[in-house]
């Protein structure tokens, strides 16, 4: 994901290779993990890369500037995007291989807001066990065969957790906090409270055909 980031303003399209575990080039694999770098396992109970690519994903709207105190340390980083009134933020610390120490990531980040009195958000957070289910089929003793209800448990352990927040704001800002574990990702939402985003139809008359005949259809 960090890459990906990185190289945006880089590249045209990119693209992830591959999608599931089960593949051509290497045939199905015997165990729910192995060294297959697909986004969903043999079961296609998604991983934690999968769940963070949706993350990247709702990253809409135009990449809004950051400003920090100082340098972000190595592998951890943050995108700001903005759109409709919106904020999206994506965090991300990440495990560099050939560094022996892994370090926790505890920050804030403030966000401005004009006249309100508080700010919502949801934040969504991948971690081990709520969003990354590899660790909870290492704790089971990594069974090559696992059991119907073994394999639900993974999948539970595939969800990422989600949070409603609502922020005071003081002195025009909403000051949200964050702690990242090594390996983690974090996405925050904010918004005003009842706050209108247009739906995005490329044709509102279109739009209003479609809801005019789906509010009969309900009736």
């Amino acid at each position: 994901m960090r890459n990906f980031v990185e190289l945006n303003q880089a590249c045209n399209a990119l693209s992830y290779w591959v999608l599931s575990d089960i593949f051509d080039e290497g045939g199905i694999p015997h165990t729910p993990y192995s060294t297959r770098y697909g986004l969903l396992n043999i079961y296609g109970i998604p991983k934690a890369s999968f769940n963070a690519f949706k993350l990247l994903r709702k990253m809409e709207g135009n990449i809004v500037a950051v400003q920090t105190d100082k340098p972000l340390p190595n592998g951890k980083g943050c995108l700001v995007t903005q759109e409709q009134g919106l904020t999206r933020i994506l965090l991300w610390n990440q495990n560099f291989v050939e560094e022996k120490e892994h370090s926790e990531w505890n920050g804030s980040i403030d966000i401005p807001s004009k006249g309100g009195k508080e700010l919502d958000a949801i934040n969504i957070s991948i971690g081990i066990g709520n969003g990354s289910p590899w660790e909870s089929w290492q704790k089971m003793g990594r069974p090559d065969n696992p059991t119907k209800t073994q394999i639900e448990y993974l999948w539970n352990q595939s969800e990422p957790t989600q949070t409603y927040i609502k922020q005071e704001v003081k002195n025009g800002l909403a000051t949200f906090a964050f702690s990242l574990k090594p390996g983690e990702v974090q996405y925050f939402e904010v918004s005003a409270p009842d706050q209108a985003i247009n739906t995005k139809f490329i044709n509102s008359e279109e739009f209003m055909i479609w809801d005019k005949g789906m509010g009969e259809k309900s009736r």
